[in-house]
């Protein structure tokens, strides 16, 4: 039976409990009679040594680990001894090829698993991904693990792209992070969807080197709107204001948040902004049993927001629904240029003299 020591504390590998330390001026662990101070490395040199001090060796009870660079022939092969245990899913196979293409997928030290028996227990997304994309990758390929401990790959909780960004201490990760994703989408294909497309590495490079860090500024603006409006979050309103910033003047548009956020302010019913509210408040009561569908908030609101800048009337708030089926389906909204912008892109085109 081995066991790992870790500071003051020896751990049973297999029964995962702390075994008694007996060795002077050693402390109980948090909970017990006191709390641990722990002190963290300060380097990766001090990581190395800590780690030598343990001396496992690279094969450690017939595991044996690899570091080797894939290519596509050598990809079919290993996924050759996938036993199918879980069905590739389309929407990470498109995360990665994005990545694999755009030379945007890091080594992470994330291994590729086969288990004493040879057949493979992690790592078919990656494999697979690399025969499609025809694109070679490098990884640490781990053999010789036990079948079962399939049960404990892949449970811990994953890296979301709000963990990074609160990594690299931008404001309101949580609602930026949505935000990106909403205004990337929007941007390359056009719509919102569900659940958003694009990988982290994806949306962070669009973020950070494509010019899209103006996003921070859209979320913390509109973050005072937020609790007053139903429905629409900080997230919806940074992508809608960064996506309508090339094509509508800034001030219309958190003039259309404002007055959406205070409902007092606008009284003419046949405002946009009063029917948008009449059709949130409808979307919040339909929620509790449909959920939230972000699709047809986004483009609610668009439609509203086009209204407005637009000068247009407004009668029945369902007219701004947008009808994403049934017999004569709409195209998802577009924010439309307003009227000023109009005049200036014409006299950019030679208008007028």
């Amino acid at each position: 039976m081995t066991a790992i020591r870790t500071g003051s504390v020896t751990r049973n590998a297999e029964a995962g409990t702390p075994a008694k330390d007996t060795r002077p001026g050693s402390t109980a662990p948090k909970g017990a009679t006191g709390r641990r101070t722990l002190v963290s490395p300060s380097s990766v040199d001090e990581i190395i040594e800590i780690l030598e001090k343990l001396g496992v060796p690279a094969e450690l009870e017939g595991i044996k680990t690899f570091m080797v660079t894939i290519e596509p022939e050598v990809a079919e092969k290993l996924m050759a001894a996938n036993e199918n245990f879980r069905t590739l899913k389309p929407q990470t196979l498109a995360r990665y090829a994005e990545d694999f293409l755009t030379g945007g997928w890091r080594f992470t030290g994330e291994p590729i698993i086969f288990d004493c028996n040879g057949k493979l227990r992690d790592g078919q997304h990656r494999l697979y991904t690399c025969i499609q994309t025809g694109v070679t990758f490098s990884t640490l390929v781990v053999v010789g693990v036990e079948p079962d401990a399939l049960l404990n790959i892949d449970t811990g909780a994953k890296r979301t792209l709000a963990d990074y960004l609160r990594y690299h201490d931008y404001d309101n990760p949580k609602s930026l992070a949505a935000a990106i994703r909403l205004a990337y989408e929007y941007e390359k294909i056009g719509k919102v969807t569900q659940n958003g497309r694009g990988s982290n590495n994806a949306l962070m490079t669009w973020f950070v080197k494509d010019g899209h860090e103006g996003l921070t500024e859209d979320v913390r603006r509109v973050k005072l709107w937020e609790r007053d409006i139903p429905v629409l979050t900080a997230s919806h309103m940074g992508a809608i204001r960064h996506s309508a910033s090339n094509v509508i003047d800034i001030e219309d548009v958190d003039s259309f948040f404002s007055a959406l956020a205070y409902k007092e302010s606008v009284t003419d019913v046949r405002s946009p902004v009063v029917h948008l509210r009449e059709a949130f408040l409808r979307m919040k009561a339909e929620s509790k049993s449909r959920g939230v569908q972000i699709p047809m908030i986004v483009a609610t609101t668009i439609k509203a927001l086009n209204a407005y800048v637009a000068g247009d009337e407004v009668t029945d708030s369902r007219s701004l629904y947008w009808a994403s089926g049934g017999r004569s389906p709409e195209d998802f909204p577009q924010i439309q240029r307003g009227l000023a912008e109009e005049i200036l892109a014409g006299g950019n085109r030679g208008g007028s003299a």
